[in-house]
């Protein structure tokens, strides 16, 4: 019993510790960007044809092209990696990007 309390003991003490630690908050935002002006975006229209929409149907999945220029995309991965650097992009934590944020809610995207 002594053996296992001295076991218990530890790992508790950790895992309080990791639950009470000191947790960094993001502010999210959007329309910050450079990716904010729709003027970016124009131009580039999507084409989301009748075949995608049987290879969605039929494969669960469909892939649409040219939907963002590669200018675009590079500029976005520039601007990510600039800010937060490659461990990050790596962990995850693109999801709490601006720039990609304002690239969903300001682009072309929504039209598909």
């Amino acid at each position: 019993m002594l053996a296992v309390c001295l076991l218990l003991v530890p790992l508790l003490a950790a895992v309080l510790a990791w639950a009470t630690r000191p947790v960094e908050e993001v502010t999210l935002t959007m329309g910050t960007t450079r990716f904010a002006d729709r003027a970016v975006y124009e131009g580039d229209a999507i084409e989301f044809t009748a075949e995608h929409c049987r290879e969605y149907f039929r494969d669960g999945a469909t892939v649409v092209r040219k939907v963002l220029r590669p200018e675009i995309v590079a500029a976005m991965l520039d601007d990510f990696l600039e800010r937060h650097g490659p461990e990050e992009y790596i962990n995850g934590l693109w999801l709490e990007s601006d720039a990609l944020r304002d690239i969903f809610l300001y682009s072309n995207l929504g039209a598909l």
